[in-house]
């Protein structure tokens, strides 16, 4: 029936290995993708008036500023300053919301140009691997077979068709294959952060001790992808991938240390407020 196509649809995006209007729509679309109930609600709903609310159940004032391209948080009101069709997504971070118009309500999945927060980015990469995983798999040969096969002239002659084809679906992949290492990586960084998180909320081990960073933290993996990249070394990421990691990840966590620590001072302070 109608309902069962519309679910079944498709939207395509052509990409390269850019950072561009279509990249960034899709990283969008694939944030609205991965949404659960909670964030699915904040993101398709006015921004609430309380000042100080805070739980699942509040409509984030940051991800209402995620749909609006925003990083920063309202304070007091006022602003600081190849084709890949994607399919069926993932089932938070909340935080105190000022006010604001519900402009949120007139913007469209293509606008969601920040990281709503650490949960949603995780499963929007891997949203994303899925969907080039089985791009990838739709193709008769693989992307280093192409390139064997690129080096036979006799059975690819130059400047005919056969061999245009070949290297025409050989870009393809090699798109396919740069947007999977940047999911990737953008995982293996928010790992990163979601450990800074939990020691920074106090998190405990299972035996009861404080969790501690036994790993490089974030400042040290990306001052390391930023000298890979600039050595030129084989293991070197794209210039676009590390920008990612360094400008776009590194402003979600700074915005979630930044709630995450409002939080418990409204809550040291609402405690007081009780003792007293």
């Amino acid at each position: 029936n109608g309902a069962l196509q519309a679910a079944a649809a498709v939207k395509r995006v052509r990409i390269c290995v850019s950072n561009n209007e279509n990249t960034r729509a899709m990283f969008s679309m694939l944030r609205v993708l991965a949404c659960n109930e909670v964030e699915l609600r904040a993101i398709s709903t006015a921004p609430t008036a309380s000042s100080h609310s805070s739980g699942e159940g509040s409509c984030s004032n940051y991800v209402s500023r995620a749909l609006l391209g925003l990083a920063g948080a309202n304070v007091g009101g006022q602003e600081a300053g190849s084709g890949v069709a994607t399919g069926a997504g993932r089932g938070g971070s909340s935080a105190s919301s000022s006010s604001s118009p519900p402009s949120s309500l007139y913007r469209s999945c293509r606008d969601i140009r920040h990281p709503l927060n650490v949960r949603n980015e995780k499963a929007a990469m891997a949203l994303l691997i899925d969907i080039i995983t089985d791009a990838l798999q739709k193709y008769p040969t693989s992307l280093a077979q192409d390139i064997m096969d690129l080096v036979d002239e006799s059975e690819y002659p130059r400047f005919s068709n056969k061999r245009h084809a070949k290297i025409q679906v050989r870009g393809e992949k090699e798109v396919l294959h740069h947007f999977a290492q940047w999911a990737k990586a953008a995982l293996d960084v928010l790992d990163v952060i979601e450990m800074e998180l939990a020691i920074e909320r106090g998190d405990v081990d299972e035996e009861g001790n404080p969790l501690t960073i036994q790993d490089p933290r974030f400042d040290y993996v990306i001052r390391a992808m930023e000298d890979e990249e600039s050595s030129g070394g084989d293991d070197a990421l794209h210039h676009t991938i590390v920008r990612y990691c360094a400008d776009v990840l590194d402003s979600l966590r700074r915005e979630e240390l930044k709630i995450m620590r409002r939080i418990r001072l409204a809550t040291t302070r609402n405690a007081e407020r009780q003792g007293q």
